[in-house]
C-alpha cells in the first residue's frame, strides 16, 4: 500500500492547483496545521515534488493554506521547493551507504575498512584536500599547495578548474555542485561554485569587517550555510541563508550555544551536516577540551558525542534525517567514525583530509 503523507482532514482549497510560467506549480490546501513538524512538512513536499516530476516543464513547487503561505524545508527564499532540491530530499531520506574517502601520504582512496585504504584509480597528483559526490562517482581535488582545484569522474579525467584563487579549503558537494572557499591575491576572501558544467560562480559572502570564515558546510539541500566566523576575540557558530539564484548569501546570524552548566561553546573548529535540521560542530565545552557535539539551527538542543582521543582538527559528515555518519580526524592522523549504533570507530591512520561521499 502507499502511505499519503497528506494529513486526514485535508483536502484541496479554492486555490486548487495552479502553474505559472516558469513551471513553478503552487497547490492550495484547506485544513493543513500550522503546528506541522519539519519531518512532516518534508515528508509532504517530498511526496508532491515526486508526483509532479511526471509532469512536462514542473521547476518547483509552492504550498499554500488557504491561501496564505506555507513554508517547506529546503524552500528558497521566494518558498519554492525546486525539483533540484529533490536530490536533498533523497539525500536525506534514502541513501543507505556513506562511503568514506581520506588523502594518505597526498594519495586520495577510499577507508573502506579499519586500516584499509583503496587508492582511487586515476588520481596521481599529491593531493590536499578533496570532495566526493553521493555516488561516488564524481571528485573535486585540491593539490597540496591548495592554489589548484580538479574536478571529474573518480574512474576518468579529473581536470583543473581556473577560479583564481589560493589557499582554497573546505571542497564540499550540494546538489552536483562544488563549493569552495578561497584568497584573492589580496588575501580577500571568495566563495565559489562550479557547476555540472564546469562553469565558476561567485557567490557574495558578506561576514563584516576584520573577520573571516575558518569553516563552512552546505545544507544538503542547498538552501542554508553553517559558518564559523573567526575574529581576534575568538571563533563563532553562525548560519546563513542561500538567496534564490545561489549568488549571495543573506543575512548571517550567529548562534549562541550553551553547554548544560549555562558556559558557551568556544573554540569552533569545524562544522558539518548532521540532520535536516542540526549541525555538528568540533568546539571546546565546559571541560576545557575540544569535543564534538551536535546542536540544532536555533542553538538548542545541544548533545556532546565525543570526546575523541587526541587532539581533533577536521570533521567530515553525512546528513541524513534522525542523524547520520561523522567522522574525525585528530592531528596525529588517526581517524574516528561515528554511528549512532556503534558510537565511535577507529578505522584509518596516516591520513591528512576526509571527506563523505555527499
Amino acid at each position: 500500500s502507499v502511505e499519503s503523507e497528506i494529513p486526514d482532514g485535508v483536502t484541496l482549497g479554492q486555490g486548487g492547483a495552479t502553474t505559472d510560467s516558469a513551471g513553478v506549480v503552487t497547490v492550495d490546501f484547506s485544513g493543513l496545521s500550522p503546528l506541522m513538524n519539519d519531518d512532516a512538512r518534508r515528508r509532504l513536499g517530498a511526496q508532491l515534488m515526486w508526483s509532479l516530476t511526471a509532469v512536462p516543464r514542473v521547476a518547483g513547487l509552492v504550498v499554500t493554506s488557504n491561501g496564505l503561505p506555507f513554508s517547506l524545508p529546503g524552500a528558497n527564499a521566494n518558498g519554492v521547493l525546486e525539483l533540484s532540491g529533490l536530490q536533498g530530499y533523497q539525500v536525506l531520506s534514502r541513501v543507505s551507504t556513506s562511503d568514506l574517502f581520506g588523502i594518505r601520504y597526498g594519495i586520495a582512496g577510499r577507508l573502506a575498512g579499519p586500516s584499509v585504504f583503496e587508492r582511487l584509480p586515476g588520481v596521481a597528483r599529491a593531493l590536499g584536500d578533496l570532495a566526493v559526490s553521493i555516488d561516488g562517482t564524481t571528485a573535486a581535488l585540491l593539490d597540496e599547495t591548495r592554489s589548484q582545484l580538479s574536478i571529474g569522474p573518480i574512474a576518468g579525467d579529473i581536470a583543473p578548474v581556473d577560479t583564481g584563487l589560493i589557499n582554497m579549503s573546505t571542497p564540499q558537494f550540494a546538489l552536483g555542485s562544488v563549493w569552495v572557499l578561497g584568497d584573492d591575491a589580496e588575501g580577500k576572501q571568495h566563495l565559489f561554485t562550479i557547476d555540472r558544467n564546469r562553469n565558476v560562480h561567485s557567490v557574495r559572502l558578506d561576514v563584516g569587517v576584520n573577520q573571516r570564515v575558518r569553516a563552512f558546510a552546505v545544507s544538503p539541500t542547498q538552501s542554508r550555510v553553517a559558518l564559523i566566523l573567526e575574529n581576534q576575540e575568538g571563533t563563532r557558530l553562525a548560519m546563513s541563508s542561500i538567496l534564490t539564484g545561489g549568488g549571495a548569501l543573506g543575512e548571517t546570524h550567529v548562534l549562541p550555544v550553551s553547554a548544560l552548566n549555562g558556559a558557551l561553546l568556544t573554540d569552533f573548529n569545524a562544522v558539518t551536516w548532521y540532520a535536516e535540521t542540526s549541525v555538528a560542530v568540533v568546539a571546546t565545552g565546559g571541560t576545557g577540551s575540544r569535543s564534538v557535539f551536535t546542536v540544532q539551527l536555533d542553538g538548542s538542543l545541544l548533545e556532546e558525542i565525543g570526546p575523541i582521543f587526541g587532539e581533533i582538527e577536521e570533521l567530515a559528515g553525512m546528513s541524513r534525517l534522525g542523524g547520520g555518519s561523522l567522522a574525525v580526524r585528530t592531528d596525529t592522523g588517526l581517524v574516528w567514525r561515528y554511528e549512532a549504533r556503534t558510537r565511535w570507530t577507529r578505522v584509518a591512520e596516516n591520513i591528512t583530509a576526509i571527506a563523505f561521499a555527499a
